[in-house]
């Protein structure tokens, strides 16, 4: 004979609130319904995100400057692992010519590397000891990473310099 205190064979009490786990049905219920919000809420905060990117997109977009007819020239050296000068610092609208070296005598070896400039669509092979003319317009104001596009060793990573577009 079952009585309300009796156990049925299933492992879960006649009044239906733990399993035989020890997990209530209430808290898997809890469980559930706090992970469908926290879904809910990544899906809302990733699309703020994407939205918030294609407004800031937008917006360099907009500000493209045009070419003002000033060419500023720079002798850039490439070694193992930098750039010489290592910051660059020009006016928007100028167009940049760079002439990159890669150092022949590079005391921790001379190695092909490459240059870098992302908002600007650079991206030069560099041979040892050839000189590279790299040329573009500084179309847009801000600080902007120089890199290293080939992997040239240990310190590849760290082979950055900077572009500053007053």
């Amino acid at each position: 004979m079952n009585t309300s205190n009796d156990q049925p064979s299933n492992g879960v009490s006649i009044d239906n609130q733990t399993t035989s786990n020890g997990v209530s049905n209430t808290s898997k219920i809890v469980l559930a319904i706090v992970a469908v919000v926290l879904i809910g809420l990544g899906y809302v905060g990733l699309n703020k995100l994407n939205q918030g990117a294609k407004e800031r997109m937008a917006k360099a977009e907009q500000e493209i400057i045009k070419p003002n007819g000033i060419t500023k020239e720079f002798n850039v050296r490439s070694f193992s692992w930098g750039w010489s000068p290592e910051i660059i610092e020009v006016n928007a609208g100028d167009t940049v010519k760079l002439m990159v070296t890669v150092d022949p005598n590079d005391p921790k070896g001379a190695v092909d590397h490459g240059i870098g400039i992302d908002a600007f669509k650079v991206m030069t092979y560099l041979k040892v000891g050839v000189p590279t003319e790299v040329t573009f317009v500084a179309s847009k104001r801000g600080e902007f990473k120089i890199f290293c596009s080939v992997a040239c060793g240990e310190g590849h990573f760290a082979m950055n310099g900077k572009l500053i577009v007053k």
